[in-house]
């Protein structure tokens, strides 16, 4: 990582003095052949100003050789070169002549009537130091390349070293119990939000492996129970010999056990199902109120005999969009559960109405019961497997605790609304679905 981030760096400063340098060295003989034009035109100029009185007495020789100790002060040099027939003679201001480039030499003619004064001006001295000026930016480049490398090595050096040093502290954390804490080890704010966020993590996971373990342990021991009992009970009808009624008491029994046992299997398997793979099955149309009455009508003779009355207040056709196995479930747990855990002679009430929340209407499907005290403080553990306030342990019911934890679950994978509130003796359960439309009865 380290030497990625630093390989990096150099090749883009590298990128950037190349073109820094290059620009610089192309703005140096620009300059430098700018200067040089300017000086021949000059020079070009000057002639031109003074070549009328020369010509006219015929001496251009003498002209030249009177004028080149005044231009070699300027570092020009003029030659008299006879024009040929063949060679067209230059028109036009001196400032638009052509100039001629060599190696040693920049120049520019000026014809004087069948002769031509050819100025010439040296180039090799500013070539040379033109080159070593580009040499001189090339070494400071390097310099600055090798300088900038060495600084950001040290510089990613010192940015990782906390990172580098939460991982030893992670490589020698002790898991035994399930708590782990990270040390910030720098000052450095964003080092200390890293840390404050990983602890953070970590003490969410140790709450999920704290809660996996509760669930494994309970679970051991809900299975226990039942395995136990059905064992006894075959143990002891194969004692002896007994009469068929009996066998018959001993397999009546024995398959009330196994189908405790069934059931507390299949739910297990469901709530397994619903945390590890939180998928909802396709949605349909689903009625909330036919779902409702056929749940009360099956719950009817626990109703009964616990001299439970049970109140309806449908405020609307209750149509919403959902899997229907999944709606049967939570509709189903959340009303057998009240009926389970209500006291007896109680009353419990089952509502749907329209209510609203950011994104659009839904369909609050809500029930109510009078319980057996319970703390505050274990409302928000009853969506736990296998989680029972103290009272209702006292309580004779048939369920297993899993109850409001596949609520919970199935809730989640669909994205519903779980609200578990209790005022004064009354526990209310509710559940917001989507709904299709929100019409009055």
């Amino acid at each position: 990582m380290r030497g990625r981030m630093t390989a990096a760096f150099a090749c883009a400063l590298a990128g950037l003095m190349t073109v820094v340098c290059g620009c610089l060295i192309w703005f140096a003989r620009f300059s430098e052949e700018r200067e040089a034009a300017a000086v021949l035109h000059m020079g070009a100029s000057k002639i031109g100003q003074e070549l009328d009185d020369e010509i006219a007495a015929g001496s251009p020789a003498a002209f030249v050789k009177q004028q080149s100790a005044e231009f070699r002060k300027d570092g020009l040099v003029l030659e008299l070169a006879p024009l040929s027939t063949s060679q067209p003679a230059d028109t036009g201001a001196p400032s638009a002549v052509p100039i001629a480039a060599t190696n040693d030499f920049r120049t520019i003619p000026v014809t004087v009537g069948r002769s031509r004064l050819i100025i010439r001006l040296q180039w090799s001295k500013s070539a040379g130091r033109l080159r070593t000026q580009a040499a001189a930016l090339i070494a400071l480049a390097v310099f600055a390349v090798a300088i900038g490398t060495a600084g950001a090595w040290f510089l990613v050096g010192k940015t990782l070293s906390p990172i580098a040093a939460l991982s030893r502290q992670a490589d020698s954390a002790h898991v035994d119990r399930l708590q782990v804490q990270l040390d910030a080890p720098s000052t450095d704010a964003e080092i200390a939000q890293l840390v404050v966020t990983l602890n953070r993590l970590l003490f969410r996971l140790s709450q999920a492996a704290t809660l996996q373990s509760r669930f494994y342990a309970a679970a051991s021991h809900e299975l226990r129970t039942p395995l136990h009992t059905l064992s006894g009970h075959l143990e002891v009808g194969l004692s002896r010999q007994r009469t068929n009624p009996e066998y018959r008491a001993a397999m009546e029994e024995a398959y009330r056990q196994s189908a405790r046992l069934s059931s507390l299997v299949q739910d297990l398997l469901l709530l397994t199902r619903l945390n590890t793979i939180p998928e909802s099955p396709p949605a349909e149309r689903v009625d909330l109120v036919d779902l409702c009455e056929k749940v009360r009508l099956q719950l009817a003779d626990a109703i009964t005999a616990r001299r439970l009355s049970v109140e309806t207040s449908y405020a609307l056709k209750g149509d919403i969009r959902a899997a229907q196995n999944h709606a049967e479930m939570v509709v189903r747990n959340l009303i057998e559960n009240a009926v389970n855990y209500s006291i007896e002679g109680g009353a419990v009430s089952i509502s749907l109405c329209v209510c609203e929340q950011p994104g659009g209407s839904c369909v609050q499907f809500a029930v109510v019961n009078k319980c057996e005290p319970l703390d505050a403080c274990d409302v928000p553990h009853l969506i736990e497997p296998f989680f029972r306030p103290h009272s209702s342990r006292r309580s004779e019911t048939s369920g297993n605790g899993l109850g409001l934890a596949i609520c919970d679950a199935i809730a989640r994978a669909n994205n519903w609304k779980l609200n578990l509130n209790l005022d004064a003796s009354a526990f209310r359960a509710s559940v917001r679905f989507p709904s299709i439309h929100g019409n009055p009865i």
